[in-house]
């Protein structure tokens, strides 16, 4: 109770009051100084940095400028006292950095006509070049074409035109394979299905009819490979030509 009833006094006090809003003032003082010290402290540093790059920048240019100015004062030298030749125009030394060379300059440089006759010439050198390739390729064009002693291969002695087997021979042939295997198929379905139902039947009638396509296919796919024929005949000199080439 004593401690509470202290406690209200001291809040109480205008004095203990005053004194601690001074000390809080005080402090947030203290506080924004340190903060604006930090802050220009950064940029004193920023400012210290961009100072020196220009600096430097500047020490840099000025080096360069003083790097050229011998040659240019020594190109000077020599412009005013050639040798054996008759004294021009002196050309000041003092002030000569100071010129503005090529601004008051009423001829101007005819750049347009350089650049069009360096087109003209890559526009003729270009034709050549296409005119050369076009050649080119018109003579391998020609050139690829067969030429009539390579289009057959003579034999050394008499054969005769046949390779093998005729047209006719490999239609029958593969007729005969047709046949053979629906026969094949029938017989062995004749011996397993002796009691089969007209379900049986069906199926098997279907299936006939698909392998029979597939035949008809591949017999249209035979005769058509097989239907190219070459007539050669014996021309002047033993050579063969070719006369006729029928594709049908």
């Amino acid at each position: 109770m004593e401690d509470k009833v202290n406690l209200e006094k001291m809040k109480k006090d205008m004095y203990l009051t005053v004194h601690l809003n001074a000390l809080a003032v005080k402090t947030r003082i203290r506080d924004h100084l340190h903060q604006c010290k930090f802050e220009l402290e950064r940029l004193k540093r920023s400012y210290r940095a961009t100072i020196n790059a220009e600096h430097k920048l500047h020490a840099n240019t000025q080096q360069s400028i003083k790097w050229q100015e011998p040659g240019i004062l020594k190109l000077v030298s020599m412009y005013n006292a050639p040798p054996y030749a008759i004294m021009p125009h002196i050309i000041p030394r003092d002030g000569i950095f100071l010129l503005d060379v090529g601004l008051d300059d009423d001829t101007m440089v005819n750049w347009c006509v350089e650049e069009e006759a360096q087109l003209m010439h890559e526009r003729a050198v270009i034709q050549e070049w296409m005119l050369a390739e076009w050649g080119a390729i018109r003579g391998a064009s020609n050139n690829a074409v067969w030429k009539k002693k390579v289009q057959c291969i003579p034999c050394t002695w008499p054969v005769g035109e046949s390779w093998g087997p005729s047209d006719g021979a490999l239609l029958q042939a593969a007729c005969d394979q047709a046949q053979s295997s629906f026969r094949d198929e029938d017989d062995a379905e004749s011996v397993e299905g002796e009691e089969g139902d007209c379900e049986e039947d069906l199926e098997y009638g279907e299936i006939g009819d698909k392998e029979l396509m597939d035949a008809i296919e591949d017999i249209a796919l035979v005769d058509e490979y097989r239907c190219v024929r070459i007539y050669y005949t014996v021309a002047t000199n033993g050579v063969l030509e070719e006369l006729d080439m029928v594709s049908s």
